[in-house]
């Protein structure tokens, strides 16, 4: 189903109103026009694009439908859930209680978690021990799910070693996981991990003594002045978030699993997100120690991909331009949702949402990949 068939008439889907559009720019009028083709090219049926500098809001605009039986717009400040991007908050948590000298980078990430028990049978890799904090944040932690797959997915398999029913908590994806052979040895070299950041957002709820969603609130969303974000759980949806939307228009639940908050279960606009990053710059959710260990080089033996990029703590990508100006930027794919966030080196900021898969000749991250390119294109013009 072409639920897009109407993108070409930008007016009837596309929310006119644009937030803080600076005069003379025909940039963004390019972007939004190039993206509604993309849009429409791999059928996603709706977007939120957000550009911005030092929190300022330059443009902001909703593509398509939020929901497309009920022609309910999407608009700049609708709710996605923010899948893998989620991890970014989850990184600043952590940090946030290293500046508090509550934990340590380099502390054991096990130790935290050394009274839940092993699963009666089992035995367990003893290179767990030499995991750090740092390591689950950088994916160094040892999982490389191309070998093993998902650990937090395997639900029967969780249930069958713990003899446990029911939806798998963090706590119980820990314990499988302790049944596991790491990949490789902790620290040697970097594989996207979802389990590293499970982990980290247990540890953030153990060392903070409270819930994982409200220290993260509390401590990284409210200095930002993001106040409607939440986590969702399956098949829940926030009031104001978009549906999501499979291959082919089909409607799928919304929410996350309990197991993968950390990892990819916070829910907010791209409006919100400026605010984040915003805030982040301004030095208001971390100081400059913890941003500086945000965005380090890999520290040996880990090493730069071969352009010069890197995973920093909570980023997919970290680097620096011929003039050593920092651009960062991490994405996130759950079904039916594919998010995208990036600090430019020439600073802007560029936070892109879409409620659908966009999939593509078997890549299933085609449409959000060609709708990044196509932003990138028109604000290089």
């Amino acid at each position: 189903m072409r639920v897009l068939s109407q993108i070409a008439l930008a007016a009837a889907v596309v929310l006119a109103a644009s937030a803080g559009v600076a005069a003379g720019d025909d940039r963004f009028d390019r972007a939004d026009t190039a993206l509604g083709t993309v849009l429409d090219r791999y059928s996603i049926p709706g977007a939120a694009l957000a550009i911005a500098r030092d929190g300022a809001v330059l443009h902001a605009r909703g593509f398509g439908y939020a929901d497309v039986a009920a022609k309910t717009p999407v608009k700049p400040d609708s709710l996605f859930l923010i899948a893998s991007v989620s991890k970014t908050l989850t990184a600043m948590a952590v940090l946030k209680l290293v500046e508090e000298h509550k934990l340590s980078l380099d502390d054991e990430a096990f130790s935290f978690v050394a009274d839940l028990p092993q699963p009666a049978g089992t035995t367990r890799d003893p290179r767990l021990a030499a995991i750090t904090v740092r390591d689950l944040l950088d994916h160094a932690g040892g999982w490389d799910r191309s070998s093993h797959g998902e650990p937090a997915s395997k639900i029967e398999e969780i249930h069958h070693v713990l003899g446990t029913t029911g939806e798998p908590t963090p706590q119980d994806v820990i314990r499988y996981v302790t049944t596991l052979p790491l990949d490789f040895a902790p620290g040697t070299r970097s594989a996207y991990s979802n389990f590293g950041y499970i982990l980290a957002g247990e540890i953030v709820a153990r060392v903070s003594h409270e819930p994982y969603e409200r220290f993260v609130r509390e401590n990284v969303l409210v200095p930002a002045g993001v106040t409607d974000a939440a986590i969702s759980h399956l098949p829940a949806a926030l009031p104001g978030e978009v549906f999501r939307y499979g291959d082919g228009g089909a409607k799928l639940e919304n929410g996350s699993a309990l197991a993968t908050s950390a990892a990819g279960g916070w829910v907010l606009s791209a409006l919100d997100y400026v605010k984040i990053l915003a805030a982040l710059h301004a030095g208001r959710i971390l100081g400059d120690a913890s941003l500086d260990a945000m965005f380090a080089p890999p520290y040996p033996p880990l090493q730069a991909r071969k352009n010069g990029t890197a995973f920093g703590l909570g980023w997919d990508t970290v680097g620096r331009n011929v003039q050593g100006r920092l651009y960062y930027a991490k994405n996130g794919v759950l079904p039916g949702i594919r998010t995208w966030v990036q600090h430019r080196a020439g600073g802007l900021d560029v936070i892109l949402f879409t409620n659908g898969n966009g999939s593509s000749n078997g890549d299933d991250e085609a449409g959000i990949k060609a709708g990044i390119a196509a932003v990138d294109a028109a604000l290089d013009s």
